[in-house]
């Protein structure tokens, strides 16, 4: 349970960060999203790219998975989520190369 989250986006990074998400670099210069909070009495902070974040709060969204519940997008493991994600956030489906994972 988490005991505070607070996110921004930022426009344009200071330094390189590796998105929550999707593993990959988020480069100087780019949009970010940046959440911290404390969790269980501990502290956390993780930058995400902006498209990253919106698919993974519209997928929670749609799943109604918040909290321990929450589904990474690296973790993905259902079918029809990589086929949600290939067709509404086309931009991280390729950053997490989802269509060697569905099934044709």
């Amino acid at each position: 349970m988490s005991d505070f989250q607070s996110s921004t986006t930022i426009k344009r990074t200071r330094n390189r960060h590796t998105c929550q998400h999707c593993g990959r670099l988020i480069e100087i210069g780019a949009a970010a999203s940046k959440t911290a909070g404390i969790y269980e009495g501990d502290f956390y902070s993780d930058y995400s790219h902006v498209e990253c974040a919106d698919a993974a709060h519209d997928l929670a969204t749609m799943h109604d998975a918040w909290g321990d519940d929450y589904v990474w997008l690296h973790d993905m493991s259902e079918q029809e989520d990589f086929k949600w994600l290939l067709e509404n956030h086309p931009i991280v489906a390729e950053r997490l190369n989802v269509a060697k994972w569905i099934e044709m």
